[in-house]
């Protein structure tokens, strides 16, 4: 997408320096303003399509850049100590260039008006790299166009007025219409009502690194699931299209739920249900019950496998000790 944000004017150039870049260092990455990660992040990406640019892949005009990608990206301390970023803000400035297209592309064509970026979000952001796990994306003139037309339609049936019905018992078309148009806005109502929650990564401050916590990695998740009504995909006693009546909305909150397990499992066991299961964060976490919880559960035999075989060693050894005696 060359031209998507070529500025016409210097007017426009300075809108998306000053305003639309700060923006999205400041509220979309969460680099404070003036903080050394912000300086760091700014010296590679002076303007806004200089930050284009530099995370275009593959990128052109790499002479202009110190670094060849993003990991390699470092912010230095107020001692001048040198320090790379969290994983979570690696992947974060890897997704927004792709995060920037896919808005343009949902929006429309750039001829019919630019995104705006002023209403972009961290919490949007995270919900992005959750559904769209490791895509690159490009401004799409198809899709967007595609998206426009969707978009106008969508305004106009909401413009158009009921016609008469008929007398007879059975629906009418217009009925059976109105029906549909009520069902859909209710369905959108939903959806909206569960966008407006705020999620947080960092709202899930327990991470399994071993074995044997997690009871308390499982109090956590579910405790930090339900106050984000995510809950519904990892409940194991519910049907979670049949829970949210949405079919975005349970994508959405997979996803969602994936991205944190991605974060928060460190055991090996964690690690490998995460590759197994990718972008499926109920069979995840399935897993990990049946794994981890259960007289039945593998851990749980292993736990007492291991325990029986120490006191068997305890009473031969103690054993030996008599007989020597």
């Amino acid at each position: 997408m060359p031209h998507t944000y070529d500025h016409s004017s210097d007017t426009m150039a300075d809108h998306y320096n000053d305003v639309v870049l700060p923006h999205l260092i400041n509220k979309v990455l969460r680099f404070p303003p003036g903080s050394p990660k912000e300086r760091g992040f700014l010296a590679e990406c002076v303007t806004f399509l200089q930050m284009l640019q530099y995370l275009k892949v593959p990128r052109r005009n790499t002479r202009l850049f110190r670094t060849a990608n993003v990991r390699e990206l470092r912010w230095t301390d107020d001692e001048g100590q040198e320090h790379e970023y969290d994983e979570l803000e690696y992947q974060m400035m890897e997704s927004l260039r792709s995060y920037i297209m896919h808005q343009q592309n949902q929006h429309g064509p750039v001829n019919k008006g630019k995104v705006d970026l002023m209403k972009t979000t961290h919490d949007s952001l995270i919900h992005f790299m959750g559904i769209y796990v490791g895509q690159y994306i490009e401004y799409d003139e198809d899709e967007a166009w595609k998206n426009y037309r969707r978009l106008e339609h969508e305004k106009k049936d909401e413009g158009t007025t009921q016609g008469p019905s008929s007398s007879g018992d059975g629906d009418t078309p217009g009925q059976s219409s109105q029906e549909g148009r009520i069902q859909e806005q209710a369905k959108a109502k939903k959806l909206d009502m569960f966008l407006k929650v705020k999620r947080a990564l960092n709202d899930y401050t327990s991470y399994l690194r071993k074995d044997d916590e997690f009871p308390s990695y499982q109090r956590r998740i579910v405790s930090t699931s339900k106050a984000h009504e995510t809950y519904f995909i990892l409940d194991p006693d519910t049907d979670p299209l049949e829970a949210c009546g949405h079919e975005e909305i349970m994508r959405r909150a997979q996803a969602y739920m994936y991205l944190v397990f991605t974060e928060t499992l460190l055991t090996a066991k964690g690690i490998e249900y995460v590759k197994d299961y990718p972008g499926d964060a109920r069979k995840v976490w399935h897993a990990l019950l049946a794994y981890y919880t259960g007289h039945r559960s593998v851990h749980t035999c292993q736990t007492v496998r291991q325990q029986v075989l120490q006191g068997y060693c305890r009473i031969l050894h103690s054993t030996e000790e008599s007989e020597e005696a």
